[in-house]
């Protein structure tokens, strides 16, 4: 069998092409706008896998936006699965629609780790999508990716769940003026290279100063 970084190389002119790669980022700006912003300072190499991982994102999101029946949600979730074992199985496979969005995400990762985390946040949103999940587990795996892209030994622990708390604000969730603060303190003392993502979050002490109930939007 070929190593894995030659069967990327091999991938990177269908799943790396000029116009995946601005629809890549076109999706992304479009869902998740303010953590795309961020992400123009990552370092270049995280970049392109960030964006992807934005752009699947808002796509899985759209599904609970678009859809009303449990089955057929259930069956456009079951595609993303199914697109992403075409991923693991057989990386240079040719992919459909925003499928290509997987490969993105997944064949720069030599040891093969970010599937497992792929296929954890897609799940999460099933599960969000089906009312068995709240909406900040979502966002929590939503940030256990890109920190598993950015730096992956802070993608364990209580930071991910820290960062899905914080996001799920946008959604219409509260919290108190005491735990931002004490929430804006601790990302304070992040390392500079995943700043990118959380920055985002800075604003948080303004947030509880003007005690806004959605800051993002």
């Amino acid at each position: 069998m070929c190593p894995r970084y030659i069967v990327c190389i091999m991938s990177d002119t269908k799943h790396f092409s000029r116009e995946n790669l601005i629809r890549a980022q076109s999706l992304a700006k479009q869902h998740h706008e303010p953590l795309w912003l961020g992400s123009r300072f990552l370092d270049a190499a995280f970049r392109r896998q960030v964006e992807a991982v934005l752009a699947l994102d808002g796509e899985l999101l759209r599904i609970a936006s678009m859809v009303t029946e449990p089955a057929i949600g259930q069956i456009r979730y079951q595609w993303w699965l199914d697109q992403l074992d075409r991923v693991e199985q057989s990386p240079e496979a040719e992919l459909p629609g925003d499928a290509f969005l997987l490969s993105l995400i997944c064949l720069p990762d030599e040891k093969g780790g970010l599937i497992r985390h792929v296929r954890a946040l897609i799940d999460a949103r099933e599960g969000v999508f089906l009312s068995e999940l709240d909406k900040a587990a979502g966002h929590e795996r939503l940030f256990h990716v890109l920190l598993s892209v950015v730096k992956p030994e802070f993608s364990s622990g209580d930071l991910s769940h820290q960062l899905g708390s914080l996001y799920s604000l946008t959604d219409g969730a509260s919290a108190s003026s005491e735990t931002l603060k004490a929430l804006a303190e601790d990302l304070a003392h992040l390392p500079e290279d995943i700043w990118p993502i959380v920055c985002v979050f800075a604003l948080i002490p303004e947030w509880a100063r003007q005690r806004q109930t959605s800051p993002i939007r």
